[in-house]
């Protein structure tokens, strides 16, 4: 029978082997997710809106990210003329988002 020693060494030598696995994998996704990105032609600029911060700096809300296609659509009615409430409306968006998305253009 093992002493308690012993058991103690084991229980340290598979924690390290279980973080090792873990490491690995986390490894082996990280790869993964770089080849899809490039398969995909995600643009870092995308990825970024996607994973970055979502959240508004000391509100605590969350921001909607948004398809890139309905931004565009957004500044395609400013181009029109279309005021940012009317242009809210039309797309089902707040009139702060076309706001901020005409001064980021």
């Amino acid at each position: 029978m093992a002493t308690l020693e012993e058991l103690l060494k084991q229980q340290e030598e598979i924690a390290k082997q279980v973080e090792e696995a873990r490491s690995a994998g986390r490894a082996d996704a990280l790869e993964k997710v770089k080849a899809d990105i490039k398969n995909y032609g995600f643009s870092a600029a995308e990825l970024k809106s996607v994973l970055g911060d979502s959240k508004k700096a000391g509100t605590g809300k969350q921001r909607t990210v948004y398809p890139p296609e309905l931004k565009e659509k957004a500044l395609k009615l400013v181009k029109e003329g279309k005021s940012n409430s009317e242009i809210a409306k039309l797309l089902d968006i707040e009139s702060a988002t076309v706001a901020r998305w005409k001064a980021k253009k």
